[in-house]
């Protein structure tokens, strides 16, 4: 799906800034089936489906006909118009003319897939780090490790690894799975004496769900009883680059790599040194250097950065769990979830964490392997900035890799035109874009599986009009999508220059928004009396100054006073995470229920009080939804026991929980 600031563009730039706000879009490549309302099983195959001679675009209902041609409604070329099209009274049956959002097959004939077994169905590996000895956190595993076991499809494979000061692989084909050690070196310059391929090849070491789950469940049970005596050493950056050896040997996997940390790796290969505010004051000097994480930063990056690059050349996807109030060092880690289109959650307690639910609810979702993602549009503006975990193509900006992707995953483009005179050299062409979304489709679990992963493309192309009229672009912008792209803006600038810019570029940037809209307005800026900071005319721009303010005043993301770990979790959360879900954290909404009613439906009511809450003639219940959590407040205890009678209002409850990436906490008032 494709979402824009605005529905009415700007003619060109200097109208854009005189109204301020910014030009981009945010996009879900993997949008369900069910929200762009398309068939799970797509069209025919792509091949028959004609493109631009020129900008390589594909046909669209915007294409126009003449006799013999068809015009690119992205470059305006000239195309001949094939057999297929030739007819005009057929043109309405075919989807690419019918619908601006169509799905199709990449390859359709079962020839023209990899025969290989392996190739063809999706497989999960665990790294499990077993250095804790607490053994809630082993039991979390446990837990966790089932919860995926029973929410993969049934016919998925999986794999088993633990590590510490040495590296434990699973064999699962046994009755009895067998255990297979290999010690990890403390210098951090050495490979194992050993490689896992020598020990187990990747047809031995990964084994079907479906035959092996007795197996797989006796060896996860087993965990808790193999927690190595030395504690807190933990060699996760050897064993993740042992498991990508053995795995690079076989092509065309579908790989998901799921690792669970309690803590930093600090043996071997990758260490990553504690914080100075964290080392034993006693130390002197030179130890506190050899340290201090500012002394092997580049190298500790340089292995992160270039382990996650080659996992992504492989097309394996990478999600790292971090569960523990320890520090981690997810600065460098960050590097091997953000460049495979992976995940990045930390859990800063165990106790009443829901680490189990999130995994079953990610992993029973249907999934995108193997991803390619063009975005192709009018020549009249380009990419300026896209803001997501993705690779840019060495060759062509426009074009994205990752190795996996899920329905709530977000990328975000910032936009500039590519010339002064904007869309005015060509007003009878509106600017278009074309999303062109290449991937491997992973049935979620449930769905029919025909022994083939099936390579598809998803068609979504989008034409806006234009304006000269500030108004227009005011009363048609989506707050979302602009408060979106400013975070995406603050988190980079943070990222970057500290926390401290990117308050500034926020403050600054509604300042100076604040100013275009009243000047606007005619507005005399020496007199701030007449100054309108509600927006109270423009309904599309109320919420924008709500989230700034909540952003400055109430968001971790700009404390100074922020763990680090917490602050890169947040941070490549927000960077993914879909608009409308992401203006939940920042600024929470508030529902109500009536009897009468259908449903929740949001409230009028900004604040809640006693007062309002005493009041009979309103809702019976309010609703809270902070994304993390969500307080459902009734008037009285027997409100709170009809709560849990009535099968509508937790069916919506279950439905406000299953649509988001984390479960969020139930809290009664």
């Amino acid at each position: 799906s494709i979402n824009i600031t605005s529905n009415n563009l700007p003619l060109y730039g200097q109208i854009k800034n005189s109204a301020g706000l910014p030009f981009g879009c945010a996009i879900k490549p993997f949008a369900s089936f069910e929200e762009l309302n398309l068939p799970v099983q797509p069209f025919h195959s792509i091949k028959e489906v004609s493109r631009c001679i020129k900008c390589f675009g594909y046909i669209s209902p915007f294409s126009r006909f003449s006799k013999k041609n068809w015009y690119c409604p992205l470059c305006s070329s000239v195309n001949k118009v094939t057999e297929r099209y030739s007819v005009v009274l057929t043109r309405s049956t075919y989807p690419e003319l019918l619908s601006n959002i169509t799905e199709f097959y990449i390859n359709e004939n079962d020839q023209d897939y990899n025969q290989d077994k392996l190739s063809n169905v999706p497989i999960y590996i665990a790294l499990v780090d077993i250095s804790s000895n607490d053994s809630k956190y082993l039991e979390l595993i446990q837990q966790s490790l089932i919860a995926l076991i029973q929410a993969v499809p049934i016919y998925s494979y999986f794999g088993l690894i633990l590590f510490s000061n040495r590296i434990a692989i699973f064999d699962l084909k046994p009755e009895i799975p067998i255990l297979k050690y290999v010690r990890i070196p403390q210098a951090s310059h050495l490979d194992p004496c050993v490689s896992l391929l020598d020990i187990l090849s990747i047809e031995n070491f990964v084994v079907s769900i479906e035959e092996k789950q007795q197996q797989i469940i006796s060896a996860i049970e087993s965990i808790s009883l193999l927690v190595t005596n030395n504690v807190d050493k933990r060699g996760f950056g050897t064993t993740m680059k042992s498991v990508l050896d053995q795995l690079e040997q076989k092509e065309n996997l579908k790989v998901k790599i799921v690792t669970f940390l309690s803590g930093e790796p600090n043996i071997g290969q990758g260490v990553i040194q504690l914080p100075i505010s964290d080392l034993n004051q006693n130390q002197n000097q030179n130890q506190k250097k050899e340290q201090n994480p500012e002394f092997n930063k580049i190298q500790a990056t340089n292995f992160y950065t270039q382990l996650g690059l080659r996992a992504a050349k492989l097309g394996y996807c990478l999600d790292i769990y971090a569960i523990s109030s320890k520090y981690f060092g997810l600065s460098y880690l960050q590097h091997l979830t953000s460049q495979t289109g992976g995940n990045l959650f930390y859990y800063n307690q165990i106790e009443n964490c829901n680490l189990p639910q999130d995994i079953f609810r990610n992993f029973k979702r249907p999934q995108a392997f193997h991803c390619l993602l063009r975005v192709r549009t009018s020549s009249e503006f380009k990419i300026a900035n896209f803001f997501g975990n993705a690779i840019v193509d060495n060759k062509s900006s426009d074009l994205f890799h990752f190795s996996c992707c899920d329905q709530f995953k977000s990328i975000s483009f910032d936009f500039e035109f590519t010339t002064p005179s904007g869309f005015s050299r060509n007003e009878t062409r509106p600017p278009t874009i074309q999303l062109a979304f290449a991937y491997t489709y992973v049935p979620g679990s449930g769905e029919v599986y025909d022994g083939k992963l099936r390579k598809r493309i998803r068609i979504h192309t989008l034409q806006f009009k234009v304006t000269t009229e500030i108004d227009s672009i005011y009363i048609s912008c989506d707050y979302e999508i602009i408060f979106t792209i400013l975070l995406q803006k603050l988190l980079k600038a943070t990222l970057k220059e500290g926390i401290e810019e990117g308050r500034a570029l926020i403050e600054d940037w509604i300042a100076m928004f604040l100013t275009h809209y009243n000047e606007h307005l005619g507005c005399n800026k020496q007199d701030l009396r007449n100054f309108d900071i509600t927006f109270k005319n423009t309904p599309s721009l109320i919420m924008v100054p709500r989230l700034i303010y909540s952003l400055l005043n109430h968001s971790n993301l700009l404390s100074n006073t922020i763990d680090s770990d917490l602050w890169i979790f947040i941070s490549n959360f927000f960077k993914v995470l879909e608009p409308k879900l992401l203006t939940t954290v920042i600024y929470p909404k508030i529902y109500e229920w009536n009897e009468n009613s259908s449903g929740w439906f949001l409230s009028k009511h900004l604040f809640l009080n006693n007062e309002l809450l005493a009041n009979e003639n309103l809702a019976t219940y309010f609703f809270i939804d902070t994304f993390w959590i969500i307080y459902i407040i009734s008037r009285n205890e027997s409100a709170q026991y009809q709560f849990s009678q009535n099968e509508n209002l937790n069916a919506s409850l279950v439905k406000f929980k299953q649509n988001r990436p984390i479960t969020p906490y139930i809290i009664f008032i």
